[in-house]
């Protein structure tokens, strides 16, 4: 009998402890955590932009007329700012200008059990290319040359004057403001390189030694940027107008080939056709 009200206390204490511990103390009540970051289907997220960028156009994707969607992934703090961009479909000469557009965007708090939380999800920028212009190139060369003036540390800078000169048939001083501009990117903290830019300014150079006829520093170039980046179609065109001219048509046919195996644009499209159908003409 003893035993048994031993045991009885021991059970009764037991329920005690269970019926008036904390509520902290039981794990089935314990609330579960909020999510820290949530993602958004991109028409979502657009829709809840309060502040939106149109991204510019870059000089060299106008003048090689190309033009098409980019989609760039992004994070949103708690504050609706984005955090972090990076671009993960579109033209390689037209992602950096849609990820500086997707940075200055804001949207709308994410409010989730009614805490704030961050978002991920994607912006997609349309690149249109218009009908070209006429340009006063002596103006805008002046004006870029006073920017550098301001900050000669610039590539981008450099390389924007670079695709003027070009576009107005001045390769010589095209060339040299391309070198500049690749000397001042690799020379520059890791944190602003990048394989985009350092493409294009190989493949920018490569050119314009083409068109001035330094056609084994053209090669070297070109070569260089192809290397970083082989699916990108103009390189391959270039190459193989680089091959043509140093009397290598098979080599030229190939690059011209996989250009075109590369390429969404539809008027470079129909001038590789030409080149392969043996006519030059653009």
């Amino acid at each position: 009998m003893t035993l048994r009200l031993s045991a009885l206390r021991i059970s009764v204490t037991a329920l005690l402890l269970v019926v008036f511990s904390p509520p902290a103390t039981r794990a089935q009540e314990v609330k579960p955590e909020t999510p820290k970051i949530i993602r958004k289907s991109g028409g979502v997220l657009q829709a809840s932009a309060i502040n939106r960028v149109e991204p510019v156009f870059p000089p060299l994707a106008k003048a090689a007329r190309i033009s098409g969607a980019v989609v760039v992934e992004v994070t949103v703090g708690e504050d609706g700012n984005v955090v972090a961009a990076r671009a993960v479909s579109g033209h390689p000469l037209l992602k950096d200008a849609a990820v500086d557009a997707a940075r200055g965007w804001k949207f709308r708090q994410t409010m989730l059990s009614d805490e704030p939380v961050k978002v991920i999800g994607t912006i997609t920028f349309n690149f249109v290319a218009g009908e070209k212009t006429p340009m006063d190139y002596d103006s805008i060369i002046e004006q870029l040359k006073n920017a550098i003036a301001r900050d000669p540390s610039s590539s981008q800078t450099h390389h924007m004057l670079g695709v003027v000169y070009a576009e107005n048939n001045q390769y010589e001083e095209a060339a040299e403001e391309f070198k500049e501009a690749l000397r001042l990117l690799q020379a520059a903290p890791d944190a602003e390189k990048s394989d985009q830019k350092n493409r294009t300014y190989l493949d920018s150079l490569g050119w314009a030694y083409f068109k001035v006829g330094k056609l084994d520093e053209a090669e070297y170039y070109l070569s260089e940027a192809a290397s970083i980046d082989p699916s990108l179609a103009i390189v391959q065109e270039h190459l193989g107008d680089l091959y043509q001219s140093k009397g290598r048509p098979e080599e030229a046919r190939r690059r011209w080939q996989k250009a075109l195996s590369l390429s969404d644009q539809p008027e470079q499209s129909r001038r590789l056709k030409a080149k392969l159908g043996g006519d030059e003409k653009k």
